[in-house]
């Protein structure tokens, strides 16, 4: 199975991913982070993307993944210490929902915490239904409110929501902890030999992170799970007063505590029936008796994290400050050597003639000019100068005033500032060009990413185009359903063409009658079968039904439960002819786009309606027993089929009667005696053999029996033995 694991590398992810790999699942991680980490062993591929960017879709577009996993209240990534941390966990997981809804990802398990029970009252043992916080802190509120979220997406998908509330973990897992609970604050602390803020009275129920993944492979194997949240928590309920206690034990010393007054309600008893009993959930660790074995784990990772922060940071100190020192001094320290080199040269060529042409002071303050510019030629100038004055007479002796040592010095000092002047602004413009390098590179990245996201909804819409389910061939290919004769084939298959195209499962369609009050539901989805009403007054759906009157299509954009959230009308001409109906609609398609597509749905109805009752009109002669209204033997045979079709696929109900004619009345008298008894989508029809029957729709046994009652209440007598019955 393809997984997708949310949260930063910690014990929780860890131990998931060590798991999970085990169990030979593809495993993909997204931390959260956009800082690039060392590939981890278990782990097909890792993206570095925020939860809430807007290219986490393509991740989910790429992966296809069966199964997401978010951490949630154990990501390590956040730390509760700034209110924004809020923020970017709500943003982010509202976005992995609705990716994971569109992926149409089958199972969404979220990390929640037992901390968010209200235990004010230490009565009974809290289960899944008790009472949550309502004023809590950052980290409690914070995850409380990602369940709100996923609880009002549970409807809207196909994807199974699990949440998991948890205790507090802890364990170790290829040397990794849990750094943000209690018990590692309160254990560094005491290795630290510092005071240790324990809460009066709180307690801390605590579960060891190979149990916490063994809950989560079995919710992974289990397919149908009849809860959507569980308790997986422990019956260890240890005080933080306790813990020092349990410390003492491996220290030899109690450490050091301030107590304080609780702030927090404290935490009592839970119970994980629910999740022994869905999905075998068994506790194997006891916090008590693994405490020495993490305890020297722990005290490892201790010493060699600390000695190496130490030895790491007075070591980074020194070096990071020679580093400074020697790049600021490193220019005029080469200046200085460099003067006493050409001095050197300059002091021993002095008595021979063939050098007596050479100025090594010029050559020096150019060299210098041409490497570090104006400023170190300055420097330069007035060490050439010193030199100068100590090879060729001696300071003080008449030299600083002597005019053609003057002319010299001008000539170092134009030298020296031209050749600076150019080295500088050729430095100046090199620095603009790489700037302007560097911007164009950026700008060629981002280019790069938009050209990679256009290529990718190219694709996209490319396969829209040719077989995505809003393409126009497929359309086609489902609307084509509805090129049928028969006005109930039609109701019938419009279902089935509603659903496919809307994208939704529960879909019903009533039948208008000219100047009716009322609907008559003609057929509905499977899911709606048996639990809508049958019938609707037309005035009481109030806005609904004004919407519909007046050829528009009506979205419930205020989430009123007692109106469908989306309906429409199948018009001929001003004369409403039939109502559809849409529940349950997915979040992300109430929008403008679908309801327009529905629109079009109405209008390819309506006028497969028009064309069907036109047909009737134009057969009627066949179709029926002469100046009656009464089917002949085919034409009822085939009406019987289209609802036998209908019940299969489970759209629709029907009763069959069969009508005794003991007093041998023609055909005629019964069609005038029955037919103002019926309904106006029942029918009357006989078969091969003569017998007469009435074939009443969107009715089953229980409600056969009215009708029955109805009809004999009328001196029509039903043949109650015989009558065919059609049940779902």
């Amino acid at each position: 199975m393809k997984i997708l694991l949310f949260g930063a590398y910690g014990l929780l992810m860890e131990s998931i991913i060590v798991k999970l790999h085990k169990e030979g699942h593809e495993l993909f991680v997204v931390t959260g982070r956009k800082i690039p980490e060392d590939h981890h062993e278990g782990t097909i591929d890792a993206y570095f993307v925020e939860y809430a960017d807007s290219s986490l879709y393509y991740v989910f577009e790429s992966i296809k993944p069966e199964a997401v996993i978010y951490t949630g209240a154990f990501d390590e990534r956040f730390h509760w210490k700034e209110q924004s941390d809020s923020a970017k966990y709500l943003a982010g997981l509202n976005n992995i929902i609705l990716s994971s809804i569109k992926a149409n990802v089958s199972k969404f398990v979220y990390f929640s915490t037992t901390d968010i029970y209200d235990d004010s009252i230490h009565k009974e043992k809290l289960g899944e239904h008790s009472t949550t916080i309502s004023n809590g802190g950052l980290r409690e509120m914070t995850v409380q409110s990602g369940e709100d979220f996923i609880l009002r997406y549970k409807n809207s998908s196909k994807t199974k929501f699990i949440i998991l509330r948890c205790s507090d973990i802890y364990g170790e897992c290829n040397g990794q902890f849990y750094m943000d609970s209690f018990f590692i604050y309160s254990l560094q602390k005491a290795l630290q030999k510092q005071t240790v803020v324990v809460e009066k009275g709180k307690m801390h129920n605590m579960i060891s992170v190979q149990d916490v993944t063994e809950a989560l492979v079995q919710i992974i194997k289990t397919e149908e799970l009849p809860h959507m949240i569980y308790n997986i928590a422990s019956e260890e309920i240890i005080g933080e007063e306790e813990f020092l206690d349990i410390y003492q034990g491996v220290l030899a010393e109690r450490p050091l505590q301030n107590i304080v007054e609780s702030i927090h309600p404290t935490q009592g008893e839970i119970s994980c029936e629910t999740a022994k009993k869905d999905f075998g959930f068994n506790l194997r660790g006891n916090f008590k008796q693994l405490f020495p074995e993490i305890f020297r784990k722990f005290k490892v990772y201790f010493d060699e994290q600390t000695g190496e922060v130490k030895k790491k940071g007075k070591f980074r100190q020194i070096r990071e400050r020679f580093a400074r020192i020697f790049k600021w001094s490193y220019p005029y320290i080469e200046t200085i050597v460099a003067f006493f080199v050409f001095f050197l040269f300059d002091r021993l060529t002095v008595q021979v003639k063939y050098f007596r042409v050479v100025d090594f002071y010029i050559l020096y303050v150019t060299l210098i000019a041409i490497i570090h510019g104006k400023g170190k030629a300055i420097i330069a100038i007035i060490l050439s100068f010193l030199g100068y004055s100590i090879n060729y007479g001696g300071i003080g002796q008449g030299t600083m005033i002597d005019y053609n040592t003057f002319i010299w010095v001008l000539q170092l000092l134009i030298l020296g500032m031209g050749v600076g002047y150019v080295r500088d602004n050729n430095e100046q413009r090199i620095a603009d060009e790489k700037e302007n390098v560097e911007a164009i590179s950026r700008e060629l990245v981002d280019i790069k990413e938009i050209n990679n996201s256009n290529v990718r909804i190219k694709q996209v819409y490319e396969e829209r185009l040719l077989n995505y389910k809003d393409s126009f061939a497929r359309i086609y290919s489902i609307v084509t359903q509805l090129n049928d004769l028969e006005p109930d084939k039609i109701m019938i298959a419009s279902i089935d063409v509603v659903q496919k195209i809307m994208n939704v499962t529960d879909v019903a369609i009533y039948n208008v009658g000219k100047d009716s009050y009322y609907g008559r539901l003609a057929a509905s989805s499977k899911n709606m079968t048996g639990n809508t009403k049958k019938s609707l007054k037309l005035e009481d759906m109030g806005s609904v039904y004004q919407d519909i009157k007046e050829h528009r299509i009506f979205m419930n954009t205020e989430v009123d439960p007692q109106k469908p959230d989306m309906a429409g009308g199948v018009f001929h001409g001003e004369v409403l002819e039939a109502l559809i109906i849409i529940q349950n609609i997915p979040f992300e398609n109430m929008t403008l786009y679908h309801s327009n597509l529905f629109a079009v749905l109405l209008n390819l109805i309506a006028q497969s309606m028009h064309t069907a009752f036109i047909y009737l009109e134009e057969s009627a002669i066949s179709r029926y027993i002469k100046n009656t209204k009464i089917l002949n033997p085919r034409s009822f045979e085939r009406i019987l089929q289209i609802q036998e079709e209908g019940q299969e696929q489970k759209n629709t109900e029907f009763f069959v009667l069969e009508v005794i004619n003991d007093k041998k009345k023609s055909l005629e008298e019964l069609d005038h005696e029955i037919s103002s008894l019926l309904r106006q989508h029942d029918y009357l029809g006989v078969d091969e053999s003569g017998k007469l029957f009435i074939l009443v729709t969107n009715t089953n046994k229980t409600e056969a029996h009215f009708v029955i009652d109805r009809l004999e209440s009328k001196g029509i007598h039903i043949n109650r033995e015989i009558s065919k019955e059609e049940e779902t």
